[in-house]
């Protein structure tokens, strides 16, 4: 997760004032070391104002790793319904649906958590970024055909919507991070720098919050 997705996450779901308290979960959280050492800032601008509004959070991965609630395969059918017994009033999904090469049975479990008396979700997908890992499937919407996605499963009032740009200049010029070992690696540059200086060519991301009336 990038730190200026992190803080769009955060001022997003400030001004939701009826989530405090609920159950949340953070589908595809990584494990407690990424969260809190390698990106410190999904800590500091996701976990720790959601937990100051005693929001409980509950995260998920495909890795059984410290830090883990839930491990699962959002890809199988009706997975989560006899894994999972909670129902959720916020789900956030980021950097997840790229990952997975059943998108439409993955969608379906994430919105099957939805405690729809609350029911909001948010979505952070790329909209242009390299292939950062193995089971990346380069899915690149735009947050328009993101939402025309996720309308055929659910009906939704969007509370706010953006295509986000990457600014900040170290993602550009720091290496990629593969593993934990790489993580204390001396800093060198990349190639992808020319990106950073055209600032249209920089990364993007599409986010999306929605509030879920009821699924299809």
């Amino acid at each position: 997760m990038f730190v200026e997705e992190s803080v769009w996450i955060k001022e997003a779901l400030e001004k939701i004032e009826d989530i405090d308290g609920v159950n949340a979960i953070d589908i595809g959280s990584a494990d407690l070391f990424t969260r809190t050492r390698l990106q410190p800032h999904i800590q500091q601008n996701l976990y720790a104002p959601l937990e100051k509004r005693k929001i409980k959070i509950f995260s998920t991965d495909k890795r059984n790793e410290p830090g883990v609630d839930y491990c699962i395969n959002l890809c199988q059918d009706e997975l989560l319904v006899n894994t999972i017994k909670t129902k959720f009033g916020l789900i956030i999904a980021a950097n997840v649906l790229e990952h997975l090469y059943n998108r439409e049975n993955a969608i379906k479990n994430i919105l099957s958590l939805l405690d729809l008396q609350t029911g909001y979700l948010l979505i952070t997908v790329p909209n242009n970024y390299f292939r950062h890992d193995e089971d990346d499937t380069m899915y690149r919407p735009t947050p328009d055909s993101l939402l025309t996605f996720i309308e055929k499963y659910a009906s939704f009032t969007v509370i706010k919507k953006d295509l986000l740009r990457i600014n900040q200049a170290s993602y550009y010029v720091m290496p990629y991070y593969y593993n934990k070992i790489l993580h204390h690696v001396p800093f060198f540059p990349m190639r992808k720098f020319y990106r950073w200086l055209i600032p249209s060519f920089r990364w993007r991301v599409s986010c999306v919050l929605l509030k879920v009336k009821n699924l299809k």
